[in-house]
Parts: structure tokens; sequence; C-alpha cells
């Protein structure tokens, strides 16, 4: 099994529980894909099983313990390299060689269950303030308390970020390229009524640090401060 976000870990289970040995090598240090490293703390509300809804990281760990139970066998921090056929042959079946960063692997069939987990893209305005404040994933909650944060995306994700925070008593200026977000309405709508200010057809055309807080200019001629500034496009 190549892959250790929520279908690596799923197959594993089915194959396991068929009594099929089976072993998961994942890039990262740990499992999880995009729940874990992306939205480690957004509450997923569309998966079966969880009525009142399971974080990213939760749905993870549960998960990854299930499959652990299952007996199966897990090696992280190895990164794909090549698929290999060999020679060697297993009641019948020609056996494949997974090479990784680390070994190879002989094995009968191969899932690949790399996901969607790819690296975010970046925006060089803000890039050239080589900040740590600048985040292209949700940050943990500790990271966003009571701060005024600049969300730059219109998508699903850049809303549900922008929930989080102002349910947590931060505040959120939501830099939208587009004239119409393209993300669901009623979330929204959600960020409109928590006092969210959602600014349209604008992007960012500079960026700087005054003192702590980032000074952001924006095309449509405004400009806001921040304590930092996510990024999800």
């Amino acid at each position: 099994m190549i892959g250790a976000g929520p279908a690596g870990l799923a197959a594993s289970l089915t194959t396991a529980h068929r009594e099929l040995t089976t072993l998961v090598v994942e890039a990262k240090d740990r499992p999880g894909g995009q729940p874990q490293f992306l939205y480690a703390d957004k509450r997923i509300v569309d998966v079966p099983g969880f009525p009142d809804g399971v974080t990213g990281e939760e749905l993870s760990a549960r998960v990854y313990r299930q499959a652990l139970d299952a007996l199966v066998q897990f090696r992280f921090g190895e990164e794909l390299a090549d698929i290999e056929d060999t020679e060697e042959v297993e009641k019948d079946d020609p056996l494949k060689r997974v090479v990784t960063s680390v070994g190879g692997y002989l094995c009968r069939k191969v899932i690949i269950a790399m996901g969607l987990l790819l690296f975010p893209r970046t925006l060089p305005v803000l890039e050239v303030l080589n900040s740590k404040k600048v985040f292209y994933k949700a940050p943990r909650i500790r990271e966003y308390d009571d701060h005024r944060v600049a969300i730059v995306g219109g998508g699903d994700s850049a809303l549900d970020a922008a929930v989080m925070i102002l349910e947590r008593q931060g505040s959120v200026n939501l830099l939208v390229r587009e004239a119409i977000p393209v993300g669901k309405a009623d979330t929204l709508a959600r960020i409109q009524e928590r006092g969210g200010t959602v600014h349209l057809s604008t992007e960012i055309s500079s960026a700087s640090f005054s003192g702590d807080q980032m000074q952001i200019a924006l095309t449509d001629g405004s400009e806001l401060r921040a304590d930092l500034a996510i990024v999800q496009i």
C-alpha cells in the first residue's frame, strides 16, 4: 500500500481483514494524509458514523489505531521511487518490488493511494516576507485564537478556515479574487453573520511588516493589518 491517508488506511483495513499481509509505505512521518496535515482541527461532518463530526486529527488517529489492531504494518518517512517487475513468483503471481527512498519490498499486489495531498500553491507576494506567519494550511487553534487573520482564497477550504477562526473569537478578512466565491454559499453566509469581512474581486498587491503585524495592500486600493495570513488557493 502506498500512502497512509484516508484511502490508504481504509484499503489497508480491507486487505488486513481478509488475512492478507499488508504493509503501508508513507512519505510523511505519520499517518492521516490531507485531514491530518491540512486541517487537523477542522470538524469534518461528511464521514459516515460521526453524526456530530470529527476533527481531521481524531479521524486519522482512530483509523490508524484500527489498522494497527488489524496487524497492518507501517513504514513512515519512506517515499516511493519505483515499482519494478521481477521474475520471482508466489502462488502463481509474479512478484513486484516496491522501491522506496530507504529500501525495497517484494509483494504480490500494490495499491497506490497517494490521494490529493499535493504541495500547496504559494503566493509570491507573501513568500517574499519569508515569515512563519504565512500559512498554506489551516493552523492549529492555538496559533490563531483572538488574532486578526487575512485569508486568501474563495473555495471551501478558505471559507472553512474563516469560520473556524471566527468561532474562536478571531477576526477575519477574506480576500477573494473572483467576484463570487466558489465555496459553499451557506458557509459564506456564516462568515458574514459572524462579522467576517469579505473582499471580492481583489488580490494582494504588496505586503510588509509593521512591527509584529503584516501591512497588506490590496488591488482595490484598500489596506489592512493582520497577525497572520492563510493562503488557500
